[in-house]
C-alpha cells in the first residue's frame, strides 16, 4: 500500500521516521490499520494520533501521562500488526476492546464511512439503521464482487482484509486440526445445508460417475435434503451403539 493510499484509508496526516520532518519513500514502510512499522527494524512510527496532535495534547495532559496512553494503544496495535503479518490465529485471544478497535479501524476504511462521502452509485453502502450499523461496526458492503466471492472489492479495503484475513485464518486452524496439506481455504456465507450442497457438487464434478451418498442415519434434515438438492442418492445406514454407554466404544 503506497503512502498516500494509507493515508486517505486510515485517515493518517504525516507517516514520517520518529523526528523526521517528510515523508519516508514508500519501499520503506509497510502500512497496515493503526500501526506503521518500519520493515528494517522494530521503530514505531505514529500512532492514529499523528506527532502534532499526541504534542498538542501534552499541553492540556502531562507529557508522561500521554506517553502512557500512547504505550497501552501500541501494544494492541502490536497485536494487529501480528495478525496481519503472521495471518494465523492468535497464541491468545484478544480482549474485546482490541477487537472493537481493529473492526472500527477496518471499517473506516470503508468507502461509507469516508468523511464527507455521500456516494450514490449501486455499488455504495448505505445504512438506514443506527441501530443495524452500530451492530456491525458500520461494514456495509458484503464481500466479493462481479461474481467472485474473493474478489476484493475498490470501495471497501477494510470489508476485503476482513475477509482476506478470516480465509488465512481459516487455514491454519484446518491445518492445526492436522490437515496440513491443506493449500487455500475459502469461507462461503452460507448456512449448513447450502454447505453440503456444495461440497458435494464439487465431489461429483471431480467423480461424474459418482451417484451414492453413504449417509449414517441421523435425526438432522439439512443433510439428507442437501444430498438429494445435490443430485445425488444417500445410503442410509444405521448406526450400532458399541462400547456400552460411557465404555469408551463408538458409534
Amino acid at each position: 500500500m503506497t503512502c498516500a493510499a494509507s493515508r486517505q484509508l486510515t485517515g493518517l496526516s504525516r507517516c514520517c521516521r520518529p523526528h523526521a520532518t517528510r515523508d519516508p519513500p514508500c519501499g520503506d514502510v509497510v502500512h497496515v490499520p493503526l500501526v506503521c512499522v518500519v520493515t528494517a527494524g522494530d521503530a514505531h512510527l505514529h500512532d492514529t494520533m499523528n506527532a502534532e496532535a499526541l504534542e498538542a495534547a501534552t499541553k492540556l495532559v502531562p507529557a508522561t501521562y500521554i506517553q502512557q496512553g500512547v504505550d497501552a494503544r501500541r501494544r494492541r496495535e502490536k497485536l494487529v500488526r501480528i495478525l496481519i503479518q503472521q495471518r494465523k490465529w492468535p497464541k491468545q485471544g484478544w480482549d474485546d476492546a482490541t477487537i472493537e478497535l481493529f473492526l472500527k479501524e477496518l471499517s473506516l476504511m470503508d468507502s461509507n464511512n469516508f468523511v464527507g462521502n455521500a456516494g450514490g452509485g449501486e455499488r455504495e453502502a448505505r445504512i438506514f439503521s443506527a441501530l443495524v450499523r452500530a451492530r456491525h461496526f458500520g461494514l456495509g458492503h458484503g464481500i466479493g464482487r462481479s461474481g467472485d466471492v474473493a474478489a476484493v472489492q475498490p470501495k471497501a479495503a477494510g470489508s476485503s482484509l476482513i475477509y482476506s484475513l478470516t480465509n488465512s485464518m481459516l487455514l491454519d486452524m484446518v491445518r492445526s486440526c492436522g490437515v496440513t496439506r491443506t493449500q487455500a481455504c475459502l469461507q462461503l456465507p452460507v448456512a449448513t445445508g447450502m454447505s453440503v450442497v456444495l461440497l458435494l457438487l464439487t465431489l461429483r464434478a471431480q467423480r461424474p460417475d459418482a451417484r451414492f451418498v453413504v449417509w449414517p442415519r441421523m435425526d438432522q434434515k439439512s443433510c439428507f435434503k442437501a444430498i438429494l438438492t445435490a443430485g445425488l442418492t444417500p445410503i442410509v445406514v444405521d448406526n450400532s451403539l458399541g462400547g456400552g454407554h460411557g465404555g469408551g466404544g463408538g458409534l
